[in-house]
């Protein structure tokens, strides 16, 4: 028995794992799933709804901080040109978004590593939800990754998805496609928390069904075979 990973999938079922210090309501395979999106696209602006405990917080925010500073080294061997050529060395910036503040230390920490962290209402304020979406829609925000992770996945995904630009990416958490891959998750200790599917069905599961706002605003679900397994929704603004 690999005594570690039990450790972990006890975590998993409490749905509240640290990462290097950091808490975080994520699947682990989460971060490497994410990381290999950030290696493949070029986004400028990264958007979460949801901060929590800023666990996944802090790791954007540090992303964006070491992106937009160039690769220095006074050795002349060492291949910091071929680091500055990559698109790692670009502006990047992240705002992060929630209705409490749960973690003031954390909070501070993101603000120090450049990025925004605003307590507001993003489901009901209006005011709010206008200033987000100008961000998304704004042409000077670039390549835009938004991630819906606060209290009504699918909702967030019905208000912001409508601001995204062609080439925009939306994600949605505590995902399963349908019932039996939220059992099969369940079974196998992936995740316990579901709150978004593909389809609406009449009874319990009718609100967590993305599959009509996704047809009306032209986001075509990417890259399944990795986020399936990491209990996220990935779709991309045609």
């Amino acid at each position: 028995m690999n005594q570690l990973l039990e450790h972990e999938r006890a975590q998993i079922k409490m749905g509240h794992l640290s990462y290097w210090g950091s808490f975080a309501q994520q699947r682990p395979s989460a971060f490497l799933s994410l990381n290999r999106l950030l290696n493949a696209h070029n986004f400028d602006t990264i958007i979460e709804v949801g901060s929590h405990d800023f666990g996944l917080s802090t790791m954007f925010a540090l992303y964006c901080y070491l992106s937009r500073r160039p690769a220095i080294c006074d050795n002349p061997n060492e291949p910091v040109l071929y680091k500055n050529r990559t698109h790692h060395r670009s502006p990047k910036f992240f705002y992060t978004y929630d209705i409490v503040v749960r973690d003031q230390t954390a909070a501070a920490v993101i603000e120090e590593l450049g990025g925004v962290f605003e307590q507001r209402d993003t489901l009901t304020d209006q005011t709010s939800i206008d200033h987000i979406k100008g961000i998304v829609s704004n042409p000077a925000s670039g390549t835009v990754l938004f991630l819906c992770d606060g209290g009504n996945k699918k909702r967030e995904m019905e208000l912001y998805s409508p601001a995204l630009k062609p080439g925009d990416f939306i994600m949605c958490h505590d995902w399963a496609y349908d019932a039996e891959a939220f059992e099969k998750n369940k079974r196998e200790g992936i995740w316990f928390s579901h709150e978004t599917k593909w389809a609406s069905t009449e009874g319990e599961g009718q609100q967590f069904g993305i599959k009509d706002i996704c047809e009306k605003n032209g986001v075509v679900q990417v890259y399944a075979e990795e986020f399936d397994t990491a209990v996220w929704f990935c779709g991309r603004k045609t």
